[in-house]
């Protein structure tokens, strides 16, 4: 469905992790984060593909992504719009952009700590995460370092969540309905 299999095998960090961690997994994450944060199930849905575009225009570096400025921007808003379209997500997106987006680095930072070999007294800071007064701290509730699934699995999980959150929201919606008068 959707490409999963394309966000279970696309590496973050350009492959620079200590293990082969993908956007499924990252995706997984966010989505756990926002559970953990008592977020309901259509909000976790959009957490849960937040990233999907990247099945489409894969996962691109930050620097890289700071480098080409607006033509990366256009590329991916173009990709992104198109699939939360495809979910009927955008309104979810547009009302929760900061928690989807704080969510997201709680993730970060947590993937950082887990699956980077980041080391602060031998590394620069990243601004994303470090400035003064706003830094994000790594989830303590999660730990995606000893973690070895292989991509199969990685999909097949990702997939089952997508069709329990969705059944979760229809499930949802149908109630809202049964109650109007």
């Amino acid at each position: 469905l959707f490409r999963s299999h394309h966000l279970a095998t696309i590496n973050r960090f350009n492959g620079a992790a200590l293990r082969p961690y993908s956007v499924a997994e990252h995706s997984m994450l966010v989505e756990d984060i926002g559970a953990q944060r008592g977020a309901p199930p259509v909000l976790r849905l959009a957490m849960l593909v937040h990233d999907a575009h990247e099945a489409y225009t894969g996962d691109c570096t930050s620097p890289v992504k700071v480098q080409l400025g607006a033509q990366w921007e256009a590329f991916e808003g173009t990709h992104a719009s198109a699939v939360r379209d495809f979910f009927a997500l955008r309104t979810v997106f547009a009302a929760h952009r900061q928690e989807i987006r704080h969510c997201d680095f709680i993730a970060l930072a947590t993937e950082r700590r887990d699956v980077t070999a980041y080391d602060p007294a031998r590394h620069a800071p990243w601004p994303i995460l470090d400035t003064p007064g706003q830094a994000i701290e790594a989830s303590p509730f999660h730990c995606v370092g000893q973690q070895d699934a292989n991509w199969r699995a990685v999909r097949d999980e990702f997939l089952d969540r997508y069709l329990a959150l969705r059944a979760m929201v229809t499930a949802d919606a149908r109630r809202l309905l049964e109650v109007r008068p």
